[in-house]
């Protein structure tokens, strides 16, 4: 799965599933700020980001990456480094 692939994977899953504005889902909008995401829904995006990559789990050494996850190219980033070692 290339980069834009997997951009464009959570971007749907950002608009699908938390009903976001299309135009503010950058790479450099922030997940709290630009798309006013609560905690809840942070935890939610975590769960959908297992659920649709296999290759992302949040345990162990990714728990603290999860955490820092501040914008959308940072979850991008995050799980197309899982997927490209698989």
């Amino acid at each position: 799965m290339t980069r834009e692939e997997v951009s464009g994977k959570i971007r749907d899953l950002l608009l699908k599933e938390f009903k976001l504005d299309e135009a503010l889902i950058a790479p450099e909008a922030t997940l709290r700020g630009t798309l006013g995401m609560h905690s809840i829904q942070l935890v939610s995006l975590a769960v959908l980001l297992e659920e649709n990559f296999p290759e992302v789990e949040a345990a162990g050494d990714d728990f603290d990456r999860y955490a820092n996850l501040a914008s959308v190219g940072d979850v991008v980033q995050f799980v197309f480094e899982r997927v490209e070692k698989r």
